[in-house]
């Protein structure tokens, strides 16, 4: 039809809209008096003044006719719904489908031409997708179709079914932004509905790139509002150097992919990046809100890798098409006003470094871009306000630690009341652990964050400190902090503490449950409590209740690390249970029962009960202990796990799944499993929103493979494909049990579009037992195929660096360490493949990612103190403390609290520990960017011609038990270790815990009991 004529008439149509709504105005007019009430459909009007008896509006009350039911089940109309995940025709009946899955509506069910869409039931509705646009479909319900209730369809129901054509729609192919430039076609371009384009190139110049938003752009359909914001338009700073239209290939409502030869398209090359818009320039289409997208190109065979922290940024440029590292190329860190912060050049191995200096100004002369200049005008920049790698799977947590100077903060407690003293101690240490002299200011910040002391610390005690602080009897609640600031090194520690109104805790409550063995869904399980008092007297005649959420069991067979059980799309809802209160007895032992009857059967992953059990104290607060007991309704559990434990596979290789079949305690069991592989594919959907043409991707379920395989009482049942590139997901049964779990993964790389992208993984183990401080590492490297490989020693920062060529069959790894690094280091190992234009257009990267953490059992010491089980009241102790270790002359520095385990257990308060301070395992400090997520595929085929404030209150008048905190420290150690600390405690009945810090300019050791 004639665009021109189709306008006139949606504008005809549009005027007699607008005429009816004037006309319903005018009429409802003289009703606007009062507010209004609805019955169904039938809206009633209230006018407020009442001068005649005609006027009187009947109660909402008032006997009325109830709606018709309709009196036979039949079909009722037919809707078309387009604003869902993907478009679906409904036919409604007058009564309620059978949803249990009993009855299959597909059977009844035919649609000519043929095609096989997905029937699925809601409430009255029988839903119809998977159906082509621009076709008209007969769909007929063949009589006898039954409802919920039995009633049988008397009449076959037939409906046409059509969508109408696709709108045009123009946009790129790939998420990507990075063009490879040797040996490629040109760039992807889609189109649907499309004869004509319109294709205009702006180069941007690379000293207009740090004020752009480098991007994957977007695509806007016919008639549909378009606007490119600042950042991310290329237009008002860059060039044209190529604007034409170019005819492409047209197939009815099918997307066609036309490439674009960039490359030939330019003048010459000169370092930036291009802006490529396009536009449908086909004939008739509405020139001011056409189907168009852009996107920005980098043309270049530059891949770049970057290690950012605080202490530089480590730099590594390679070869796209060889993976190979790029010597001599100039790179420039640009900041966010466009200045140049500094200047490097890469050495042999292709890798350059950025000083701290240059990466820790402050905006706008913060680091933005890195941009590399090669040979023959290659140019290409790597954004540094991506998001980084996302290494979250790859073990690289742990306590984020001060590079230079590291300060351990730590309290006698972790709450006080006002007008109480806090003992404040600290140690501080370098990198390696050493004590390190530096003076210090410490800070202690009310709650509101005003300071409340501010203390200079210039001469160090052994490499730490301890001072009292006298807490203000108006001090304000809430959560108190405390910061150390060295010298030249900034903020260096902190740490935080309680002031509150409180009575200690008086009861230890213990639970006698099993949490090994797995319960079923109608089990009961009893679960014994123990309460006595901290002073040993069992807690009698108290109130104990109970309760339990039911979820997911993460890790439901630690033998089967990795195995996901259950539907990929599953959700399972939280049951809460609460169970039955009960009253300890006179020996403080009381008993509940859990039951787990709403545990669902038949949902095919491993559930846990998380068990939460409360005793009231005599004053009513509750003392909770917890327990997590495994739920198991079923009888078989279904395993799926990818081989190299990955997310998917390389192109070209075979994809290979591990499946096991295990009992409810997790024992394998020998049976044969059927199972079905599908590709998720995608397609366009377009649908009619507010009178609007819209466009989506829509998925679909491409049946690819299906077949059996044997499960085995030892070892995992493999099952293997070839296949193509895409995305899939393999669905595996065991027919007599009906477990199920279906597994997602990927073929071929996968291109995301900016930042926290998931590298592939290459398997890195630590194969030394213990590695001493200096000593050298062993790991071995298993990839997932070969290729060049950079290989990363990094804490911080990176240390060092190897290049390695890999086979596919791994490698050991050998690495020189050094004791400066604290007490472990990080390795990692980038694998990048040769992009090759016919078997491998996008090339491939993997990350290994392996933690080596020290022997340090050299600088720690063995402390003990013998101090007696059973003290009386009002009577000073004697506590020998025996420190192992210290060597002859070796000055040591001790502090001792004893402090009412009451109340310690109020905030759940941990004894001090150093050596975890120090020497446990620290957080990676790097951020890893790259390019090789963002590389597009070149060649697709021949290319185209053409907090609140608390400021203190007056608290409780009377505080109702004293807090039992005794202290000592710092305490001078005499030769061979030894030491006694007299302990005067006062007139107290309950438990002290026994906390001991010992520290030389080179060890360090807690001890608690």
């Amino acid at each position: 039809m004639d665009r021109k004529l189709m306008v006139i008439g949606a504008g005809a149509v549009l005027a007699a809209f607008g005429a009816g709504i004037f006309a319903g105005q005018a009429i409802n007019r003289g009703h606007s008096g009062g507010p209004r009430t609805e019955r169904g459909a039938v809206e009633v009007y209230d006018i407020e003044a009442r001068d005649h008896p005609f006027q009187d509006v009947r109660p909402e009350s008032a006997a009325r006719a109830a709606a018709e039911k309709a009196k036979t089940f039949t079909f009722d109309r037919l809707i078309l719904e387009t604003s869902g995940d993907e478009p679906r025709a409904c036919l409604q009946f007058t009564r309620e489908l059978d949803a249990s899955g009993k009855t299959n509506y597909a059977d009844y069910v035919r649609v000519t031409p043929d095609a096989r869409p997905a029937v699925t039931v809601a409430g009255q509705s029988l839903c119809l997708t998977g159906l082509a646009f621009n076709k008209e479909y007969k769909a007929r319900v063949r009589a006898g179709a039954p409802s919920k209730a039995g009633e049988k369809l008397r009449r076959a129901a037939e409906v046409t079914i059509a969508y109408g054509d696709k709108p045009p729609y123009v946009g790129f192919v790939g998420d990507g932004v990075v063009l490879p430039r040797l040996e490629a076609d040109g760039l992807g371009l889609e189109t649907v509905n499309v004869s004509k384009l319109n294709i205009s190139v702006y180069r941007v110049s690379d000293r207009s790139l740090a004020r752009k938003s480098v991007g994957r752009g977007e695509s806007a359909p016919e008639d549909d509002y378009f606007y490119v914001y600042d950042e991310e338009s290329g237009e008002d700073v860059g060039v044209k150097v190529f604007d034409k239209d170019v005819a492409v290939k047209k197939v009815d409502n099918e997307a066609v992919t036309t490439v674009f030869p960039l490359g030939a398209a330019l003048p010459n090359l000169a370092p930036g990046a291009y802006y490529v818009k396009l536009k449908d320039a086909s004939q008739g289409a509405d020139k001011y809100r056409v189907a168009q997208a852009y996107r920005w190109v980098m043309f270049t065979d530059i891949a770049m890798t970057s290690y950012s922290s605080g202490e530089g940024i480590d730099v590594f440029a390679r070869s796209i098409a060889s993976g190979k590292p790029l010597p001599g190329m100039k790179l420039e860190l640009v900041a966010s006003n466009n200045d140049i912060l500094a200047l490097a050049t890469t050495s042999a191995d292709g890798r350059a470094r950025f000083e701290k200096a240059a990466v820790n100004g402050e905006y706008p002369l913060t680091p933005r871009m890195i941009m590399a200049y090669g040979a023959d005008q290659d140019f290409a920049a790597l954004d540094l306000n991506r998001a980084p790698l996302d290494l979250s799977d790859r073990n690289v947590d742990g306590r984020a630690a001060p590079s230079v100077i590291d300060a351990y903060l730590y309290f006698d407690r972790g709450i006080y009341r006002p007008g109480e003293t806090a003992h404040i101690s600290g140690l501080v240490r370098d990198s390696a652990g050493r004590a390190a002299d530096r003076p210090l200011t410490v800070t202690i910040f009310r709650p509101n964050s005003t300071e409340a002391l501010k203390q200079r610390i210039d001469k160090l005690d052994v490499g730490g400190f301890s001072f009292d602080y006298e807490i203000p009897r108006s001090a304000p609640r809430g959560l108190w902090r405390i910061e150390a600031q060295a010298d030249g090194a900034g903020l260096v520690g902190s740490q935080t503490f309680s002031v509150e109104d409180f009575v200690p805790q008086r009861i230890e409550v213990k639970l006698a449950v099993d949490e090994k063995a797995p319960m079923r869904g109608d089990e009961a399980r009893n679960v014994g409590v123990e309460a006595r008092y901290l002073y040993g007297a069992p807690a009698g005649a108290l109130g104990v209740e109970g309760e339990a959420r039911l979820r997911l069991d993460p890790k439901p067979f630690p033998a089967l690390e990795g195995y996901r059980f259950g539907p990929a799309d599953g959700r399972f809802d939280e049951r809460f249970l609460t169970l039955a209160r009960a009253a300890t007895d006179a020996a403080g032992k009381a008993s509940v029962e859990l039951r787990v009857n709403d545990a669902p059967k038949n949902y095919g992953a491993p559930l846990r009960a998380d068990l939460v059990i409360g005793v009231v104290e005599p004053g009513g607060r509750v003392v909770r202990e917890s327990a997590r007991i495994p739920v198991r309704p079923d009888d078989r559990y279904l395993g799926l796990k990818l081989a190299g434990d990955g997310y998917g596979f390389a192109q070209n290789a075979p994809a290979e799944i591990d499946a096991v079949l295990v009992d409810r305690d997790g024992k394998q069991s020998a049976a044969s499993l059927e199972w079905r592989l599908v590709e998720e594919d995608y397609w366009f959907d377009w649908y009619r929103e507010n009178g609007e043409w819209r466009w989506r991707r829509s998925y679909k379920d491409v049946l690819v493979a299906e077949g059996r395989t044997e499960a085995k009482v030892a070892g995992a049942a493999r099952i293997e494909q070839m296949l193509d590139p895409g995305s899939y997901r393999l669905t595996a049964t065991d027919p007599a049990s009906k477990a199920t779990t279906d597994v997602r993964f990927y073929v071929g790389w996968r291109s995301y579009e900016s930042g926290a992208d998931t590298p592939d993984q290459a398997t890195l183990t630590v194969t030394s037992e213990k590695v001493a401080p200096g000593g050298a590492a062993k790991l071995y490297l298993d990839p997932p195929y070969a290729g060049e490989a950079i290989v990363a020693v990094a804490t911080d920062k990176v240390h060092s660096v190897q290049r390695l060529k890999v086979g596919d069959k791994g490698q050991e790894i050998s690495v020189a360490t050094d004791p400066s690094w604290g007490s472990g280091f990080y390795v990692l190992t980038t694998i990048v493949t040769p992009r090759d234009a016919v078997k491998r257009p996008i090339p491939r990267r993997a990350m290994g990612v392996a933690y080596v953490g020290f022997d340090m059992g050299a600088q720690t010491f063995k402390v003990s103190v013998d101090a007696p089980e059973l003290v009386r009241p009002r009577q000073k102790v004697e506590a020998p403390v025996k420190i192992a270790g210290a060597a002859r002359g070796e000055e040591v520095r001790l502090t001792i609290a004893a402090v009412d385990e009451g109340i310690l257990r109020l905030t759940k308060f941990s004894s001090p520990d150093p050596v975890a301070h120090y020497y446990g395992k620290k957080r990676l400090g790097v951020d890893v960017r790259d390019d090789y997520g963002r590389i597009l595929d070149a060649n697709l085929g021949a290319a185209q011609r053409f907090g609140g404030d608390q400021l203190g209150g007056e608290g409780l008048t009377v505080v109702p038990v004293k807090s039992i905190a005794l202290f000592e420290g710092p305490v001078k150690v005499g030769e061979g270790g030894a030491v006694t600390v007299p302990l005067d405690v006062p007139d107290f009945n309950g438990e002290l815990r026994l906390m001991a810090v010992a520290a030389s300019a080179a060890r360090s050791r807690p001890y608690l009991r």
